[in-house]
């Protein structure tokens, strides 16, 4: 029974192994934006919120929301990019989000909508979360905007992960939204790294202040700009 219990503790640990060495394989060769952390949290220092927790926070459709909060999700991510912001998601409206995730028993649910209030956004701690508002964006342009990340959401060829192309369906969680920022014609087509970031799709939200806005902000110690 020991020498059972021992194998599969064994089988286990070397198929973390390879999959840490695969994922190292394939980002290694890659172009990708890490944020200092000191300019992060310089770019919010002045900037006031409204309310303390996430889920208290009154969130419109085409809001981009991005924290700091590592999981077992975001393990991998963590260890071999060191991104400060770990993870975004996108507020379809209707209480629902879209994100992707990964790591989903069937990876057609890497890419998801699910209820914002049962997401671990609403019911985590998290250590540092904004909100991004599009402001110069017009209304039929957030409907399209919408319309693509639904449309996303609901095709089970999109899969988490480091994409290869910018035709590949295998997406990263900011990858989705800056392919649906461009689709909705919200912001310009451009180059941009090979693996895109939380901390990359921050950088370009918050330097391009006439098109959005912070909505709120906060972290675990308070809410952020008091």
């Amino acid at each position: 029974m020991k020498k059972h219990a021992f194998a599969m503790i064994a089988v286990a640990v070397v198929a973390c192994v390879v999959a840490a060495i695969a994922v190292a394989l394939q980002i290694l060769p890659m172009h990708f934006f890490v944020l200092p952390p000191a300019q992060a949290q310089a770019s919010l220092a002045n900037i006031s919120s409204t309310c303390s927790m996430l889920k208290e926070c009154a969130l419109k459709p085409g809001d981009i929301l991005i924290r700091r909060h590592n999981t077992s999700r975001t393990k991998l991510f963590e260890i071999f990019i060191h991104s400060y912001f770990t993870h975004s998601a996108f507020y379809y409206g209707d209480g629902a989000i879209i994100e992707a995730g990964g790591t989903e028993t069937d990876r057609r649910d890497d890419i998801r909508a699910l209820s914002f209030s049962q997401s671990d956004w609403a019911t985590d701690p998290l250590e540092t979360w904004v909100v991004f508002r599009p402001t110069t964006a017009s209304s039929s342009s957030i409907e399209r905007l919408r319309a693509y990340m639904k449309g996303v959401a609901d095709d089970p060829e999109y899969v988490f992960g480091f994409r290869t192309s910018k035709r590949s369906k295998r997406a990263s969680c900011s990858d989705i939204i800056f392919d649906g920022l461009i689709a909705s014609n919200i912001v310009p087509d451009m180059d941009r790294p090979d693996v895109m970031t939380p901390d990359y799709l921050f950088n370009y939200l918050i330097f391009h202040p006439g098109d959005f806005a912070v909505a709120v902000h906060g972290s675990a110690e308070g809410v952020g700009g008091e």
